[in-house]
């Protein structure tokens, strides 16, 4: 239905009072443009509020702004004494009345209804017939003056029942009201009100705006969360929901709707995933683009053409839009407590009376909302394991073997320390036990260090093993005697040494640490609970669990011509010299 369609002429009868032309107007910008619960209310002799109420999904800040266009003579009605009406029109204080009158009697789209209007009271009159209020609207912002009143309201949350504003004016008249909302702001901008105040102007008109709004969960099994726990190599699957809105005379030439989602650097957006559905159909006219950024993020841009076919339409208007697509955690996904975030947000058009060009934003100054960020967060996490002797000092050489019997992981990440000695660029120190420290020696620990000069740099080195058959993996520990088996979720795992340092007996334990979580992953923490053996629980949400394990030195038996043997040696020769002894002394006994 075209706009002429929409604003059918009212007729009225008597007098053609400005009161009477306006309530017209009022009654087909109810229908056709993005208006708000406007009323006006008495507050002395000839001062009124103009009290504006913006949709409850509106977050932004607006600034409101009242320009009087039309001033007359209150008069009380005819009709009915008890109201009022405007007589004598004349050119309100908020317009530059030869300007705008030039426009109007030259615009192609208001030369025909105008072209032979003079005076302010021309104009009103012709309004009568005018079929398009909102583009009479658009032509007098063109053309403001003196502000009648203004006034700012910070953005509100969601949940905030009361958005209202009110401005204030000082006595009855035809105005316009603009609508301002800084660009990137979430919120949806009017289209230009036209508004008659006076003590009886109804209250109670609703806003039928409808702001877009977007939210993104990961799926899990047959529930959507907003965070969950991952090994490295597992698919993540992730979802975006948002609605059509109803942008049917609403003031639009374009209407842009661009999902701007953006991967972590652990998260690896796989192409062939995405799928887009429309009220359960399958919606193919979009466009999406991926850029892969220098942090190592990746920015995947979903841009649908013609969006306003698609929210002016009756079969869509309302329908949920959802968007699939998947992901692979990788090895260069962050380990620790702050995980790995997925983040969504929406730009779309706020300004009716902007002349929007293509499918999406191509320059900064142009006019768009933009939905608060939505974030997941996939967590995974490891087992350090520490080899040390019985004094606690670190030993190499030790190699490690971890089952995992009780989890889905199929790749592990194996990380090790690498510290080089670089004395212009280094920050650690070593110490005597083999370990690493970035505090440096002062006199009263120096003893401590293996040299008071020497600095090193540490590289963190991951590699990635695919678990074989059976389950298992092997790893060696660093220098350091550190190894981290890293990109795990939840599951049970076993770690048993099978080789041991040179001069050390292997420790014949075998660890089981059982991966779980206290409570749901959530955007601010994994909630990981780690459970060591016997039963012994360690909850954190930050390190992997760290296993120490102690080696003792072997016991060797003595070396042949080492001193062990020379105990026998002299034990053997006082034997001898005993038994010569004692044969000395029964000879002579047996002589005597």
């Amino acid at each position: 239905m075209n706009k002429k369609e929409n604003y059918k002429k009212h007729t009225t009868k008597g007098n053609k009072t400005m009161t009477k032309k306006i309530k017209k107007i009022i009654a087909v910008l109810i229908t056709a443009v993005m208006m708000f619960t406007i009323g006006a209310t008495a507050l002395a002799a000839d001062s009124y509020d103009i009290v504006i109420s913006r949709p409850g999904a509106d977050t932004a800040a607006h600034t409101y702004t009242a320009y009087k266009v039309f001033s007359g003579d209150k008069t009380p009605s005819t009709a009915d004494p008890t109201q009022y009406v405007l007589k004598n029109i004349d050119w309100g204080n908020g317009v530059d009345s030869t300007a705008l009158l030039n426009e109007l009697k030259t615009n192609t789209a208001t030369k025909s209804t105008f072209e032979n209007c003079s005076t302010a009271q021309d104009v009103a009159n012709k309004l009568e017939t005018f079929a398009s209020p909102e583009t009479f609207a658009e032509i007098v912002a063109k053309h403001t003056a003196t502000a009648a009143a203004s006034v700012s309201v910070a953005g509100t949350d969601a949940t905030t029942a009361d958005k209202t504003a009110t401005l204030t004016v000082d006595s009855y008249g035809y105005y316009l009201i603009t609508d301002r909302v800084a660009n990137g702001s979430n919120g949806a901008m009017s289209d230009f009100m036209l508004k008659v105040v006076d003590m009886h102007t109804a209250t109670g008109v609703k806003a039928k705006e409808e702001m877009p709004s977007v939210d993104k969960k990961i799926v899990q099994g047959s529930s959507l969360v907003e965070a969950n726990v991952a090994s490295v190599g597992d698919t993540v699957p992730f979802r975006i929901t948002s609605k059509v809105p109803d942008l049917k005379d609403k003031g639009y030439n374009r209407y842009w709707f661009v999902v701007n989602d953006k991967l972590s650097k652990g998260l690896a957006y796989i192409p062939s995933s995405l799928s887009i559905k429309i009220g359960g159909t399958a919606f193919t006219n979009f466009e999406a683009t991926t850029t892969v950024n220098s942090d190592g993020t990746t920015s995947l841009e979903i841009v649908f053409r013609d969006f306003l076919d698609i929210a002016t339409s009756t079969a869509t208007i309302g329908k949920d839009i959802v968007i699939d697509y998947n992901a692979t955690l990788t090895e260069e996904c962050d380990m620790t407590a702050t995980g790995n975030p997925n983040t969504v947000t929406l730009t779309f058009s706020n300004d009716p009376t902007h002349e929007y060009d293509g499918d999406k934003p191509s320059s900064p100054t142009d006019p768009v909302g933009v939905t608060p960020e939505i974030k997941t967060v996939t967590y995974t996490t490891g087992i350090t394991v520490i080899k040390v002797d019985e004094n606690g000092n670190r030993l190499t050489g030790a190699g490690f073997e971890i089952e995992l019997s009780g989890t889905s992981a199929n790749t592990v990440v194996i990380e090790k320390e690498v510290y080089t000695k670089d004395n212009d660029d280094g920050t650690y120190y070593k110490l005597l036990d083999g370990s690493y420290t970035l505090t440096a020696p002062t006199e009263q620990t120096k003893d401590d260090y293996e040299s008071i000069t020497d600095k090193y740099v540490l590289q963190i080195v991951r590699t990635t093993q695919t678990v074989s058959t059976d389950k298992k993996l092997t790893a060696t520990v660093d220098d350091q005697g550190y190894v981290v088996f890293e990109g795990l979720g939840a599951g049970t795992y076993t770690i048993v040494e099978k080789s041991a340092p040179t001069g050390y007996n292997r420790d014949p334990k075998t660890y089981t640490v059982t991966i779980g979580n206290s409570a749901d992953p959530s955007l601010t923490s994994p909630n990981w609970e780690y459970t060591v053996n016997d039963g012994t629980t360690t909850t954190t949400s930050a390190d992997p669990v760290v296993l120490r394990i102690t080696n003792v030195k072997t016991s060797n038996l003595p070396e042949t011509g080492g001193m062990g043997t020379t105990f026998f040696y002299i034990a053997g020769s006082v034997l001898v010299l005993a038994g010569v002894t004692v044969a000395l002394a029964k000879r002579k006994y047996s002589e005597g």
